[in-house]
């Protein structure tokens, strides 16, 4: 059973591997747990997602990753990229939906948080 201690110490690094590159490698670089990648080949459209408890802050080496893994992904030709940052708490009543590279934020209530992850409307 996983103590209190080990909990928010996995919970600060995201993995042990994270929390590794933390301790023993070089500081001039990011290393970042990207929560969800989902591809609707239908649609042709990638989202990149990081999500966020409503206290949680965004890094600024994080929010500059994201940007550029959105520039890199853009290269891919036919295929849409989009990066946001959901950023609420369970059960997701309500989040916020914030657009990395356009820099909006969008509050959805629970349904409509569903369908954007449903890549529907």
């Amino acid at each position: 059973m996983m103590k209190d201690n080990e909990r928010k110490r996995l919970r600060y690094y995201g993995s042990d591997l994270n929390q590794f590159i933390a301790e023993n490698c070089k500081r001039k670089m990011t290393v970042m747990n990207i929560d969800l990648i989902t591809y609707d080949s239908e649609k042709k459209h990638i989202r990149i997602i990081e999500s966020k408890h409503l206290s949680e802050k965004m890094g600024k080496a994080q929010h500059t990753l994201l940007k550029l893994l959105n520039r890199i992904f853009k290269t891919i030709t036919g295929i849409k990229i989009t990066v946001f940052i959901i950023r609420g708490n369970p059960p997701y009543n309500w989040v916020y939906l914030e657009d990395v590279i356009i820099g909006s934020r969008t509050k959805l209530k629970r349904q409509e948080l569903i369908n954007f992850l449903n890549y529907e409307g």
